[in-house]
Formats: C-alpha cells, structure tokens, sequence
C-alpha cells in the first residue's frame, strides 16, 4: 500500500492572502523521492516511525502483518 501526494486542506479566512506554498513544497518534496527514492528526503513526522516500523529506502515505511 502506499500513499503519496496527499494535500491536507484547511479553511482559508477571507483576510488571508493566498498562498500555494505547502503544495509546491509537498510538489518538489514528491520529485526528490521520485527520484532519490522515498528514504532521500524525511520529515521529523516520517523519521520518527524509525522506532516503531521497518525502512526501505525506495519504498518507505513498510507496514508489515505479524505471522
């Protein structure tokens, strides 16, 4: 399973400028990993589920079923 490209959404107040800030942050973040593989580039979010998941650095976090 895997999820990429997730924008999270959040009202904008009439008095608030605009700004396409976040999606081209999470754009280019999503090139770099295109390319480098998911490991290449971590929020502190994503680093701290080092502790708990098992890491592959092309795929990511692997959430794995216990036999």
């Amino acid at each position: 399973m895997k999820a990429s490209e997730l924008v999270r959404a959040r009202p904008l107040s009439l008095f608030e400028p605009y700004s396409d800030r976040e999606e081209r942050l999470g754009a280019a973040m999503d090139r770099v990993r295109e390319k480098y593989g998911f490991g290449s580039l971590l929020t502190v979010r994503e680093k701290m589920l080092d502790a708990i998941y098992e890491f592959e650095q092309k795929r990511g976090f692997v959430l794995r079923r216990r036999p």
